[in-house]
């Protein structure tokens, strides 16, 4: 206040109040001077003789807080050249990891097209095998008379021996009958539900071979078609037989034979 006295510090020379017991600025004890007040004109007197580690700190704190901004900014500057060097560290190893996905893309399409291709020459090379439970009625009959041809050897006529070269290439028609309408004869192992199946090649002769399907076996004939009536060789016995699963497994076993056996198309009559 105007009233009030001042005086000054004799350690730093700030300007004090009169009542005051310490210096607010160093915090110099005041009670350990004399009760007489330093004057503004002494102050100056004591400014000159306080050795200079006791002078105002201002100036230090300013120097201090100096030196903390420049430490701050060099880290800021060493921070902002990580973040770009690691930046372009980072964009560069995308685009390399473009180039390997692309380039595994490239090598995987490769390998898919090689795949197809291997397929494709795996499909046309080995067709697919046949299934007792799937066949069809042409499949059916090019397998049995396919396996007969190979299988099936009698020595007195040789009716059934490589028949099968004729009957893929010139063909040959399936007829299916009820055995009671197309014979008076006797078979020694008559078809499930009486059912014959009649082999006509294209040669037009009266030469026919026959087989029956009986409890999952097949029964191989030879015979001759005679005025409108089947006629068979040896009193209607056999001349050969195996199982159906038997003729199936053998033509699979036969890559060249499996394909023709897909490959023909024998006519099927069903005249039941």
């Amino acid at each position: 206040m105007e009233n009030e006295r001042l005086h000054f510090c004799p350690n730093c020379g700030y300007e004090l109040q009169e009542n005051a017991r310490f210096c607010p600025n160093c915090g110099y004890d005041l009670r350990t001077i004399q009760s007489e007040p330093m004057t503004r004109k002494n102050r100056y007197q004591a400014n000159e003789s306080i050795p200079e580690t006791s002078k105002p700190k201002s100036g230090k704190k300013a120097g201090l807080i100096m030196s903390i901004l420049g430490i701050l900014v060099i880290i800021l500057g060493i921070g902002a050249w990580f973040v770009l060097t690691e930046g372009n560290k980072v964009s560069g190893g995308d685009e390399q990891q473009a180039t390997v996905s692309s380039s595994t893309s490239s090598t995987s399409q490769s390998e898919d097209q090689d795949s197809s291709e291997d397929s494709s020459t795996s499909s046309d090379t080995q067709p697919e095998k046949l299934i007792v439970s799937d066949l069809t009625p042409e499949e059916a009959a090019s397998a049995i008379v396919a396996y007969g041809s190979d299988q099936i050897n009698n020595s007195d006529d040789d009716l059934w021996t490589g028949v099968w070269d004729t009957a893929a290439t010139s063909g040959m028609t399936v007829y299916i009958n009820n055995f009671d309408e197309v014979s008076d004869d006797s078979l020694s192992n008559p078809g499930e539900n009486n059912v014959l199946y009649t082999i006509k090649l294209a040669s037009g002769d009266t030469n026919r071979l026959f087989y029956t399907l009986n409890d999952g076996q097949v029964y191989y004939y030879t015979g001759r078609y005679v005025q409108r009536k089947y006629h068979f060789d040896y009193d209607g016995a056999a001349v050969g037989q195996a199982s159906l699963k038997r003729v199936v497994h053998e033509v699979n076993q036969d890559a060249d034979l499996l394909k023709t056996v897909k490959e023909a198309n024998p006519v099927i009559e069903d005249d039941r």
